[in-house]
């Protein structure tokens, strides 16, 4: 008994010993291993075959991975401890032992052995993984710092550059070596230079700084640059991170943006305009600050002023309006808000505006919010509309009055004038007594004055009744060719006097008409008369009917003196013929066109005319084939 716990003693000193070898051995491990596979590797060989001979074996399971000793074998004795990274169970040890010699358990020291090691394995895991996340991060860093879209420098709080982009070195046109002796004094312009320290006291006081400078290129070029700058530890050191940002492109827009804005300015003070902004919410409004002073209003007075007391200074009778349009626009009725208004001047006028708008801001539910818009002067235009509705009422009374004063008075001197030529026709015919030549003769001049006279009476009253509404049309059914036939009855012996050539194309392939017919006979008799009048002895003129859809056209055509083309907006106007001189070759009222042309438009249709001076003229007009009933 004596000798075998002498013997017992023995191992368990040589045992503890062993212990102490492992333990030596394990922090060797934790320190030299590469990676965190070796040294769980390691570890899980060290366990196994450095203690006690072979009598222990090690399983090592870490997260998706086993590993095992080289001579594992799975025995009856087994201790495991847990592996624990950041307080996260990450695997287990177990470790295995053999019993030959009749162990039934573990000692303390092999215990405690185990425990170590996966406490100490633990921190070696999670110190690696540390060092793994913190090369992860300096690559990140270094990816993203090279890779920026803007040049980025550290420097230390004397301004000596710690590191430097690629991207700054391009933009600025130095070596990453000349940058890394420069400083931020170096790379600005002379006058924002001598602001440097200022801003990084700044920028030391407040944490961050955002600012705008110029840096200088190697070669001298300027280039606008917004700087965001942060204080930073890097490495132990307090320092600042600055983010530089070319804004050439920026400060060109607002360049360009600054010239456009002001020819809109200039644009809108030439042409009287002027914007407003109504806050939908609150009703306070926003205006041109050009509109109050033209309105003649300091801006003071404007100073916060709301929808109400804009409206106050309306027209009474523009008020209710301007609210309705208003009111539309924002129940969505109406595509824009737009009015013409009277607004008071300071000095108690009345200025005319014309004011469009539209909501351009809605909340996240579609309410809206904002409604801008325009306003334009229309004083002068409306002041000019109002003058002109004036002068057209007055125009249009004098012109009634006329018609109506010409109306009465041809139809009074109609009547004394159809007894003069009745009573001239009857001396002519002898009824009461022989006349002699001399006496026949000044009949004869009486009768044909009368009847001149009576034709011009006629058709200044047909010319009155257009003008006053009162003719009316009487529509009928019939063929051309019976008004041809009936006008040439009675235009023949006018043409055969002067030996005219009186040329009629048939008009069988037209279809009857809707017409007045008396007005169309009138129509062409007057415009045959002319033809005849103004065409020397021996010409020609021809009616040519056609149709095109569902119009007819009759030309008349003639081989006489023409129309220069300066007269032939003269040609329709009452009472104004082409030949005013006082010796005219031809005689006339300039009412027979005037007239016609009235009744042609009474029918939906148009006369058109061509002509050429010295060569003659062709008058064409059109009417529908079947036009709309209308009464004038």
């Amino acid at each position: 008994m004596t000798t075998k716990k002498h013997t017992d003693t023995k191992s368990e000193k040589d045992s503890g010993l062993q212990i102490l070898e492992c333990l030596d051995s394990f922090y060797d491990i934790l320190v030299y291993s590469e990676n965190t596979d070796k040294l769980i590797k390691d570890i899980t060989e060290l366990l196994a075959g450095n203690c006690d001979g072979n009598r222990y074996s090690a399983r090592i399971t870490f997260e998706d991975r086993i590993f095992t000793s080289a001579n594992f074998l799975e025995a009856d004795l087994k201790f495991e401890h847990t592996i624990k990274v950041n307080g996260n169970t990450k695997g287990k040890l177990e470790y295995f032992k053999n019993k030959p010699s009749g162990d039934t358990g573990f000692r303390d020291e092999e215990k405690k052995l185990v425990e170590l090691v996966t406490k100490g394995l633990g921190k070696a895991i999670k110190s690696r993984n540390v060092e793994k996340q913190l090369i992860r991060c300096e690559k990140k860093f270094h990816t993203f710092f090279d890779n920026a879209a803007d040049a980025i420098f550290i420097h230390d709080l004397e301004g000596n550059f710690l590191e430097i982009n690629e991207i700054a070195c391009k933009r600025l046109g130095y070596t990453r070596g000349e940058l890394l002796n420069l400083t931020p004094m170096d790379i600005d312009i002379q006058s924002n230079a001598k602001e440097v320290p200022e801003k990084t006291d700044k920028i030391l006081k407040k944490g961050s700084l955002i600012f705008e400078t110029v840096h200088l290129t190697r070669d001298g070029k300027k280039i606008p640059t917004e700087i965001s700058s942060k204080a930073i530890d890097y490495h132990g050191e307090r320092v600042i991170l600055s983010i530089a940002r070319d804004i050439s492109r920026r400060k060109e827009a607002e360049k360009q943006i600054g010239k456009l804005q002001h020819r809109l300015q200039n644009a809108m003070k030439e042409g009287k305009l002027s914007w407003w902004e109504m806050d939908i919410p609150s009703g306070k409004v926003n205006f041109d600050p050009g509109k109050v002073t033209r309105l003649g209003y300091s801006l003071d007075e404007f100073k916060d002023a709301h929808y109400t007391d804009f409206m106050k200074l309306l027209h009474p009778r523009d008020r209710e309006i301007a609210m309705e349009a208003m009111r539309c626009h924002m129940e969505g009725k109406c595509p824009t808000y737009e009015v013409d208004y009277r607004i008071r001047t300071k000095d108690g006028k009345w200025k005319w505006y014309h004011d469009r708008g539209a909501i351009t801001e809605r909340d996240k539910h579609g309410n809206p919010v904002i409604v801008s818009g325009i306003v334009v002067d229309i004083t002068k235009r409306k002041n000019t509309e109002i003058e002109m509705e004036n002068a057209k009422i007055e125009a249009e009374t004098a012109n009634r009055t006329k018609s109506e004063f010409l109306a009465t008075m041809s139809h009074e001197l109609r009547t004394p004038l159809n007894s003069i030529i009745g009573f001239s026709d009857i001396l002519l015919d002898q009824v009461f007594g022989e006349l002699n030549e001399e006496q026949t003769k000044y009949v004869g001049n009486v009768l044909k004055s009368g009847k001149h006279l009576l034709e011009l009476i006629n058709s200044i009253l047909d010319i009155s009744k257009v003008e006053a509404g009162k003719i009316e049309l009487h529509y009928e059914m019939f063929y051309l060719d019976d008004v041809f036939r009936e006008v040439k009855t009675i235009i023949s012996p006018q043409a055969a006097k002067k030996s005219i050539n009186l040329q009629i194309d048939p008009a069988e392939n037209i279809p009857k008409i809707r017409a007045d017919k008396g007005k169309i006979k009138q129509i062409l008799y007057n415009l045959l008369s002319n033809a005849i009048k103004f065409t020397p002895e021996g010409g020609n003129v021809r009616i040519i009917p056609s149709t095109s859809e569902d119009m007819v056209h009759v030309a008349v055509e003639d081989t006489g003196i023409g129309i220069a083309e300066s007269d032939r907006d003269k040609l329709f106007k009452p009472f104004v013929q082409l030949d005013s001189t006082s010796n005219r070759e031809y005689e006339g009222t300039g009412l027979g066109l005037a007239l016609i042309n009235k009744f042609i438009e009474l029918h939906s249709g148009s006369l058109e005319v061509e002509s050429e001076e010295g060569k003659g003229s062709t008058f064409t007009f059109s009417i529908p084939v079947d036009p709309p009933e209308k009464t004038n």
